[in-house]
């Protein structure tokens, strides 16, 4: 991936990671513009067929993530993040970012439990949640908005932006 494409696209996962610790959410505005860039930029350099791809890329994660999205486990705008690097990237690199954002989301999570002392407390709740979702066969939201401790929350748009830059960074070794 272009220089360019990789600077434009980490101001916009920076920025989003800023807004997301401020205020817990991600604007839109600035998924409209992170969209926007990367799919003019794919086109500019590869025509219709970068078009093609950005537009691909974009959708992808949608369609992936959408049921995480409903259970609660991510939010809109972790998915949009994720369609906006669809959009910079393609699709391979997007589902790349995605593998590892949950994987360094995993690594945060398990810091904080043992830093909260929460470790058995989380896995009580995770099995209790899971054996509701079998008991009642439905979906259901795993996330309780009334339980917003900060032990209790990632801020996932910053294990997007690491794995970003990561495999960013691993472009040029």
């Amino acid at each position: 991936m272009e220089l360019s494409k990789q600077a434009y696209m980490t101001l916009i996962l920076v920025i989003a990671v800023y807004m997301d610790f401020k205020c817990y959410r991600i604007n839109n505005k600035l998924i409209v513009i992170g969209t926007c860039i990367g799919s003019l930029h794919n086109f500019v350099n590869q025509g219709i067929y970068g078009l093609t791809c950005s537009l691909l890329g974009g959708i992808v994660p949608i369609g992936l993530l959408f049921f995480f999205y409903l259970s609660s486990v991510l939010g809109a705008g972790d998915i949009k993040l994720f369609t906006v690097i669809g959009t910079f990237g393609g699709i391979s690199f997007c589902i790349k970012s995605m593998l590892i954002a949950f994987i360094i989301g995993a690594i945060i999570s398990l810091i904080k439990m043992v830093r909260y002392r929460i470790v058995i407390t989380r896995l009580q709740y995770f099995t209790e949640h899971i054996f509701r979702l079998i008991h009642e066969k439905k979906l259901l939201s795993y996330y309780i908005v009334e339980e917003k401790k900060e032990e209790c929350i990632i801020h996932f748009s910053l294990p997007i932006c690491l794995a970003t830059i990561i495999l960013c960074i691993l472009d040029y070794i």
